[in-house]
C-alpha cells in the first residue's frame, strides 16, 4: 500500500497543482508554444498560471517573467516548451525553485537515438536532485478536470468520467477530439511521450484512486517496467475497466513505433496474453474502442452471456444471432410465459421465439405495451437484450409526428417505462434516425449503426463482468479455505 500512496502523493502536483509556470510561453501566431499558452489561459484553471519568457514583458495581457526563479510565489508544476538542448538548464532552475512536477513538450530526446538519449539522461539526473516527476518528453501535455487545467493543444471543455493515457501525442489529440464529438468526455488526458520518468503503471495507480475517473482507455506502443505494469493493472481492473488499443502488431508497425517514441513494442502475443490475464479489454481500432466505452458508461454489466434478441426484421435478428455465437454469447429461448404474452399482442405471422421478430406490423403492439416489455426484458432466461430492425427514416411525415408528441416525449423517463430492469440494452439503428434519441430515452438503451457493432460491445461488457466474477470466486474460495484451516 505504501508504494501506491507514494505515487499518488508524487503525482498530485501534476494533476492538482495550485500553480503552473509555462516556460517558453509565446504569443507568436501559429507556433506550438502559443497554442499551449492560449489553451491554458482559457481553461478556467482554478490556480495561478505564470508565463515565462525573457524576451517579452506581456503575453495576452498577462505579465511574463524572465525565469521561473523570478516568480514571486511557489510553483507546483512546470510546462516546458523550449528547445531540447536547453531543457536541462531549465530543469536546474525548476529544482532551485522547488517545482514538484514537470511536463516536457520538447522533442529531440530518446526518439532520435543516442544523442537524444544522452540529453534525456542529463535532464532526468537534474530532476531527481529535486524529486521532480516528469511527463514526457516529446508529448502533447495533460488535462485534469478536477482543477480545470488544460496544458495541451486540445481544449477539454466538458468534464467526464474517462481517463485517457496515450503514447502518441498527435494521434492521442485526434482520438480525444473524435471521442468528444461522439459524446465521450474526459476526466484526464495524459500524453506520456517518451516516458523518461513516470511510467504507465504509475499513472494507473493514480487513476485507481481518482474519484473523477470511472473508466480508463489507453493507446499503447510499448510498455517499460512490464512486471510493475502487470501488477498495477491487476489491481486497477478490479475497480475500473481499462480499454486498450495496442499498435505494433506487425513487424512494420513495431519499427514505426520505435522511430516514433523510441518504444520497445515487443511481441503482440505476449501483450495479448497479459491483457487477458489482467482483465484489460482490447480494441483493434478506434471505432471499437469508442463502442466499448459508450457501452460501459451507459449500461450495467450483464449477469451472464445469454442474449435476447428483439427485432422488427428477421434479417437483423439473423445477423445479431451470428455475431453472438461467433463471440461466445448464447441465444437461448425466452420463458413460455413471455412467449404467451407476445403471442397475445403480435400478429400470428410474428415469431415469439428468440430472436423475437415482431415484424413491421407488430411494432405498434410492442411499443404500446410497456408492461409486456418490462416482463420481457426481465425474462429469467436472458442476461442482456439486443433490439433493432426498425427505422423511422422511411415512414412518411415522421418528423411531424415526433413534433406533435414532443411535450410527451420530453417527459419520458426510462425508469418510468422500464421500472427496475437492470440489464444491458443495446441495439442497432442509423445514427441520424430521428427516433433514435427517443428510443434511447425510453428504454435507457444505447444504439449502434449495425447489429454486429452492438453485439461486439455487449460481448466486451460480458468479458469484463466475467473477469470480475472469476476474481470474486477466487477470493471467496480463499476465504473458505482460511475458515477451514482455523476450524
Amino acid at each position: 500500500m505504501g508504494s501506491e500512496t507514494t505515487i499518488v502523493n508524487q503525482l498530485t502536483p501534476l494533476f492538482k497543482p495550485d500553480s503552473v509556470a509555462i516556460i517558453g510561453a509565446s504569443a507568436t501566431p501559429m507556433k506550438f508554444p502559443t497554442w499551449i499558452t492560449s489553451t491554458a489561459l482559457k481553461s478556467n484553471f482554478t490556480g495561478k498560471i505564470y508565463l515565462i519568457n525573457p524576451k517579452t514583458k506581456e503575453i495576452q495581457g498577462q505579465k511574463t517573467y524572465p525565469s521561473v526563479l523570478d516568480v514571486p510565489e511557489k510553483v507546483d508544476l512546470a510546462a516546458i516548451i523550449v528547445p531540447a538542448d536547453v531543457v536541462s538548464s531549465v530543469m536546474e532552475e525548476c529544482v532551485k525553485k522547488g517545482v514538484k512536477a514537470a511536463i516536457i513538450f520538447s522533442s529531440g530526446f530518446k526518439e532520435i537515438g543516442q544523442k537524444g538519449m544522452e540529453r534525456e539522461e542529463a535532464v532526468l539526473k537534474v530532476a531527481k536532485k529535486g524529486n521532480i516527476r516528469i511527463v514526457g518528453p516529446n508529448c502533447m501535455g495533460v488535462y485534469s478536470s478536477e482543477v480545470n487545467l488544460c496544458l495541451s493543444l486540445l481544449s477539454f471543455k466538458e468534464k467526464g468520467e474517462v481517463a485517457f493515457i496515450t503514447q502518441s501525442g498527435g494521434y492521442g489529440i485526434e482520438i480525444s477530439a473524435s471521442a468528444m464529438n461522439k459524446g465521450i468526455k474526459f476526466s484526464k488526458f495524459i500524453s506520456v511521450g517518451d516516458k523518461c520518468d513516470i511510467q504507465d503503471y504509475e499513472y494507473l495507480e493514480y487513476l485507481y484512486q481518482d474519484a473523477d475517473t470511472k473508466a480508463i482507455m489507453m493507446y499503447i506502443e510499448g510498455i517499460e517496467k512490464g512486471r510493475e505494469f502487470f501488477e498495477s493493472v491487476k489491481r486497477v481492473t478490479r475497480k475500473k475497466p481499462i480499454f486498450v488499443i495496442k499498435i505494433g502488431r506487425t513487424k512494420e508497425g513495431k519499427i514505426a513505433a520505435s522511430s516514433h517514441t523510441g518504444a520497445l513494442a515487443g511481441e503482440d502475443a505476449i501483450y495479448d496474453a497479459v491483457f487477458k490475464q489482467t482483465g484489460i479489454i482490447r480494441a483493434y481500432d478506434i471505432e471499437e474502442l469508442f463502442d466499448y466505452l459508450k457501452a460501459y458508461l451507459t449500461q450495467p454489466l450483464p449477469r451472464g452471456n445469454r442474449v435476447g434478441i428483439l427485432v422488427g426484421s428477421g434479417g437483423v435478428g439473423c445477423a445479431a444471432t451470428d455475431k453472438c455465437i461467433e463471440l461466445g454469447l448464447q441465444v437461448p429461448q425466452i420463458s413460455d410465459e413471455n412467449k404467451e404474452r407476445l403471442s397475445a399482442i403480435l400478429p400470428e405471422f410474428a415469431s415469439v421465439k428468440n430472436p423475437v421478430d415482431f415484424t413491421a406490423s407488430g411494432a405498434q403492439g410492442i411499443f404500446t405495451n410497456t408492461e409486456v416489455l418490462k416482463k420481457l426484458f426481465a425474462d429469467p432466461n436472458i442476461d442482456a437484450w439486443f433490439f433493432g430492425g426498425f427505422t423511422s427514416s422511411s415512414i412518411a411525415e415522421i418528423r411531424d409526428i415526433v413534433e406533435q408528441f414532443r411535450p410527451v416525449i420530453d417527459k419520458i423517463n426510462s425508469k418510468d417505462l422500464m421500472g427496475e430492469v437492470n440489464i444491458p440494452l443495446v441495439g442497432s439503428m442509423d445514427e441520424n434516425d430521428i427516433v433514435r434519441p427517443i428510443m434511447e430515452k425510453m428504454f435507457g438503451a444505447i444504439f449502434y449503426p449495425t447489429p454486429e457493432r452492438a453485439i461486439r460491445a455487449l460481448s466486451a461488457l460480458y468479458r469484463y463482468g466475467k473477469y470480475l466474477e472469476e476474481l470474486n470466486k477466487v477470493k471467496n474460495d480463499k476465504q473458505k479455505e482460511r475458515v477451514k484451516s482455523v476450524n
